[in-house]
């Protein structure tokens, strides 16, 4: 890979990132009245999923 991709990889798992962050503190902000098991579960497994894709 060139300069270039290595820019443009590392700028899109950046931004995936954030997006899926910013999409689970939604979640999390919507069940965090309702149920706190399911969101640690949740979590743990968004966590584990997020560092197979890094």
């Amino acid at each position: 890979m060139n300069d270039v991709n290595v820019i443009n990889y590392s700028v899109n798992k950046l931004l995936y990132y954030n997006f899926m962050e910013n999409f689970c503190n939604f979640i999390k902000m919507s069940y965090v009245r309702y149920d706190t098991i399911f969101l640690q579960i949740f979590t743990k497994i968004f966590n584990s999923y997020i560092t197979s894709i890094i």
